[in-house]
């Protein structure tokens, strides 16, 4: 069944939610009541030294709606442990108004200006913040909410526009996807490295703060992490290289190997388009160079150039705009076509370097390697207590950072006046909680009715014990793109599990159904590589794979992933997996209807059986 998810059922009937909506609450209007109120104030300066330009520390253009953004909000929530269930986040930012504070004088100078036909614009450095709370929630509510958002957005401030936020640490993930030790290093090297360019970053920004909760300066943390990665990191790094030291080799060697077909097809990308920018610039210099009329302006050359090549490119595209290029500036144009050229060239030659990288690896790793328990347990061993050093230094990091946004948001910005809190009726507002509760209840019916779709649909076009559509879904998808021309990337694959009938028969239907929920799970997982992919159960112990592959070398680097997982599963248990597996791709096969192609598939499926534990020995030597 399809995961409970509130975002999609408001979307497919938001028009119907609004508007139920905004009419309940035009009926509601007539029967409002008044009921007492309690509004919070606190005056705020910026006062940075471009803030009367209406420019925060950064130069970005200051925004007061960030004081009542959905993210300051949140923050509120968090420090004042409110309950999501109790207060509705939108209803609170509702509630948050600003104001600019302006002098009479600087009035009646915009009102003269005005009069006379010049624009002239406020940009006020000092705003009243108000927060309105109901009768229900109470004064002291108001005070606290207002005085703690304040403070939240003053660190909020300080993280977005004067101060860089604190790295994140992500070493969480290596023990979490399935990364052999070489690739749990790589990933610890780019975390560390990108922590240490920020963390310069805010050292050279401001030499003398140094943390009074955690004792350090910037300039500590990045030598502590430079000296883990010039001693501690790089020494399991050649440990592992030195000793070639892998999980799995054969999975191990088969990722490089996917990688560096990606680099290729990535550099045929880059190279087409650095050799189609570079025919411009050649056009523009040629040109320039035959031209003996000093006269002629460099906006003739260029729009020579541009029609030149518009025109040689109209012969191969039908229906070719030529006005929509009439009016372009070609300066810009070009210099941006410089631009592109450079990062083109520098993604180019970045690949090559990867690519060589990632070869020199699979040259490393292609002979005898230690995978043996006892190898793997010592670097292990080692990778975690890198990882817990660096995981201290983090929590360091943070405690730091937050003290130090903290003293940057209260330089910019200051509370020129304590919050008070005075009584008073606001009929706009309980016309807005009953738009809000109206809201509520059309988006909960709109939840209910969707849900009850999903369930319907789990139930009709679901196989329940393994998760995947069942036949008739597979029928229907067929049906569905039979209307469409296929891409000729398109494939279609057929899983049959070879030996099903004589598992059932040996160790009793339940284990079939564990193997046949193991193939369902394992094609999902490598198969299943984009919205217009599918994976089926067609019953039988046959499984249906549907999708784009981008080139038949990623089908087949995903038919070895599935076959090396089938394998290592055949390794753990008593009962060994055998499976047929047949393809068929639209381009390969001149196909393009998705039935024939199907069909194809299915009669490509032949006699050789695949996931036998000693056939791969046997064929490995």
């Amino acid at each position: 069944m399809k995961k409970f998810q509130i975002k999609r059922y408001l979307k497919r009937f938001a028009v119907i939610i609004v508007l139920f909506a905004v009419l309940g609450t035009a009926v509601f209007y007539r029967y409002e009541s008044g009921r007492q109120s309690y509004s919070a104030t606190a005056v705020i300066s910026y006062t940075n030294e471009d803030a009367k330009e209406g420019l925060a520390p950064d130069l970005s253009e200051i925004d007061v709606k960030e004081i009542s953004s959905a993210k300051v909000v949140d923050m509120v929530f968090q420090e004042l442990g409110l309950s999501y269930t109790d207060y509705y986040v939108g209803n609170l930012r509702s509630r948050i108004q600003i104001d600019p504070v302006t002098s009479t004088q600087s009035e009646l100078i915009e009102e003269s200006l005005n009069k006379e036909g010049e624009e002239y614009t406020r940009k006020p450095t000092e705003y009243v913040i108000t927060f309105t709370a109901n009768h229900d929630e109470g004064e002291e509510f108001a005070r606290d909410f207002l005085n703690t958002l304040v403070a939240q957005y003053t660190l909020y401030y300080s993280e977005n526009h004067v101060s860089q936020s604190a790295s994140g640490n992500n070493l969480s993930e290596i023990y979490t996807k399935n990364y052999d030790y070489i690739e749990m290093m790589e990933k610890i090297d780019e975390v560390t490295k990108t922590t240490m360019e920020s963390i310069s970053g805010r050292a050279a920004a401001d030499e003398q703060f140094r943390s009074v909760e955690s004792g350090y300066s910037f300039y500590d943390l990045y030598y502590r992490f430079d000296l883990i990665r010039k001693n501690v990191l790089s020494d399991i790094f050649a440990e592992i290289l030195n000793k070639k030291i892998t999980k799995d080799q054969d999975i191990l060697l088969s990722k490089y190997n996917n990688r560096i077909s990606e680099y290729g097809l990535e550099n045929i990308k880059n190279n087409d388009e650095s050799e189609e920018i570079w025919n411009i610039i050649e056009s523009y210099v040629n040109m320039m160079k035959e031209s003996d009329n000093t006269n002629i302006t460099y906006e003739y050359i260029l729009d020579e150039v541009y029609d030149t090549y518009n025109n040689s490119d109209s012969q191969d595209t039908e229906n070719t705009d030529k006005s929509s290029t009439a009016d372009i500036d070609r300066t810009v144009e070009y210099d941006q076509l410089i631009y592109d050229y450079v990062e083109d060239r520098t993604s180019y030659e970045y690949a090559v370097i990867d690519t060589a990288y990632c070869t020199y690896i699979n040259s490393l790793f292609s002979g005898e390697v230690a995978s043996d328990e006892e190898s793997q347990l010592y670097i292990q061993e080692r990778i975690q207590s890198l990882v817990e050093e660096l995981n201290e230094l983090y929590s360091l990091l943070a405690v730091t950072n937050a003290e130090y946004n903290s003293y940057l948001g209260a330089k910019n910005i200051n509370i020129l006046s304590s919050v008070g809190v005075q009584e008073n009726i606001n009929l706009k507002f309980y016309m807005l909680v009953a738009f809000i509760a109206l809201l509520l209840a059309a988006s909960i019916a709109a939840i209910i009715f969707g849900r009850t779709g999903d369930i319907v649909d789990y139930y009709m076009n679901m196989d329940r014990h393994l998760g995947i559509p069942n036949r008739a879904k597979c029928d229907s998808f067929l049906e569905d793109k039979e209307k469409h021309i296929l891409p000729v990337d398109y494939y279609c694959g057929v899983i049959r599990v070879a030996n099903l009938g004589s598992l059932n028969e040996q160790y009793g239907r339940a284990e079939g159904d564990k193997i046949l929920k193991y193939f369902a799970d394992l094609a999902q997982e490598i198969f299943l590589m984009g919205d217009d992919s599918f994976v089926g159960y067609n019953g039988s112990g046959i499984f249906m794979i549907m999708g784009r592959c981008g080139n038949k070398d990623v089908l087949n680097q995903k038919k070895t992933f599935f076959e090396l997982a089938v394998i290592e599963k055949n390794k753990e248990q008593k009962a060994e997996i055998l499976y047929q597996i047949g393809t068929a791709v639209a381009g390969e096969e001149k196909i393009f209807d998705i039935r024939k192609l199907n069909s194809r598939a299915f009669t490509s499926v032949g006699k050789e059986v695949y996931g036998s534990v000693q056939k791969k020995e046997e064929a490995n030597g």
